[in-house]
């Protein structure tokens, strides 16, 4: 459901800055730690363990195949969102606060 809502939200910016006359030439890069997600994105068979999910979710598939987006892999311990959506220990949080000033 999150790389869904992500895809969406990175297609309407698309959209906006194509508007603004400053179209993306390459695919926007989504960075995800779910490999199942990911492999259900790329996947076009739907399973008996997928049928509980609502087809709005599948919209991913569509995003990939027209090059709008593409995602990648990243482990769960480098991943910068990770602050963002669950509470995290002292260490990893000052290793994530540190790579984010960074940039």
């Amino acid at each position: 459901m999150a790389l869904s809502e992500t895809s969406s939200e990175a297609v309407y910016l698309r959209r906006l800055l194509d508007d603004l006359l400053c179209p993306q030439d390459t695919p926007t890069v989504i960075r995800v730690d779910n490999q199942a997600a990911i492999a259900m994105s790329k996947n076009p068979i739907n399973h008996k363990r997928t049928k509980h999910i609502d087809v709005r979710y599948h919209v991913v598939r569509g995003f990939i195949e027209e090059g709008v987006i593409k995602c990648v892999w990243v482990p769960t311990d480098e991943n910068l969102a990770d602050f963002l959506t669950k509470p995290l220990g002292k260490v990893k949080h000052k290793r994530i606060t540190d790579l984010l000033m960074s940039c």
